[in-house]
């Protein structure tokens, strides 16, 4: 049997919602999902807050890689890639979710600069160089499921570093915890590991932008977490292949989740789910009531 990669970006979504996780990276979920859309005449659709925060996320390392040539971060390569990799991604309007933070790309454009002007100037023209830059680990959990990633920034001092361009900020504990396990497996002599999430807000473009916040994370926490989510996605791995015939519903669902939503979860608006809900359809009322 194949080796199952878990990536650690992705257990966050796991522990919030297990089917949208399996609609994502899960293959036999995935497929099913897709071709669901497909056949309802729809695309795979994205939130424009996403494409945003991954462009920010590519900027600020591609930023950051000067720092070990010439001792400080590129900022103008940084922002160069930033958006050159949101425009990429918006070229298919009709696919993407725009929300009242960014209502066009040329929103998106401004957000961006403002993002990276942000993260270079409270965050990355402080940094020294790094240990190890986008570096993968894994962590071997059987002979069929491993999980991998590449962490942002591991410090000289064994300081983990993962850098959050968004909206809202979650705690990332079980991603974080992926990284600090690989770190332990890949490296004997990594001691007294610590971890920090450096997020930079996403505002409106006529708001003033924050600067870049810098959050410890308790390392035992993050491990914990991580614990915790990759054997319950192993469970639930083993009990599908243990199954002839395999439900969805494996999974756990959660229609409270504020991403339950279209541009999040493949498995929105398809049978695959049961907990989903247009709630657009019901934010006007009959059009007798604008008498009342």
């Amino acid at each position: 049997m194949k080796v199952f990669t878990v990536r650690a970006s992705s257990l966050p979504k796991f522990a919030d919602r297990e089917l949208s996780w399996a609609a994502r990276h899960f293959d036999p979920v995935k497929e099913a999902c897709l071709a669901a859309i497909t056949t309802n005449g729809g695309k795979p659709a994205r939130g424009i807050g996403a494409i945003v925060g991954s462009a920010n996320h590519f900027g600020a390392l591609e930023m950051l890689k000067d720092t070990h040539l010439t001792g400080r971060p590129n900022f103008d390569i940084g922002l160069h890639n930033a958006i050159a990799h949101f425009k990429g991604e918006m070229v298919d309007l009709k696919t993407v979710h725009i929300d009242d933070l960014t209502k066009s790309v040329d929103a998106g454009v401004k957000q961006i600069t403002k993002m990276m002007e942000a993260f270079y100037n409270t965050y990355a023209i402080h940094s020294d160089p790094s240990k190890y830059l986008e570096h993968e680990v894994f962590v071997k959990i059987n002979q069929f499921l491993r999980v991998g990633g590449k962490l942002d920034n591991l410090r000289n001092n064994w300081k983990l570093q993962d850098y959050k361009f968004g909206r809202d900020l979650s705690a990332y504990f079980a991603q974080l915890g992926a990284y600090l396990a690989g770190i332990a497996e890949s490296f004997e002599n990594a001691k007294n590991l610590t971890a920090e999430l450096i997020w930079t807000p996403r505002v409106g473009v006529d708001a003033l932008q924050p600067v870049a916040r810098i959050i410890p994370m308790n390392a035992e926490a993050c491990l914990e977490a991580f614990w915790n989510v990759i054997f319950k996605i192993r469970d639930r791995i083993q009990k599908w292949n243990s199954d002839r015939n395999p439900k969805y519903l494996i999974f756990g669902r959660n229609g409270d989740s504020k991403y339950c939503k279209k541009q999040y979860c493949l498995a929105w608006g398809t049978d695959i789910c049961d907990q989903w809900i247009d709630l657009d359809k019901f934010k006007e009322g009959p059009k007798e009531w604008a008498t009342w």
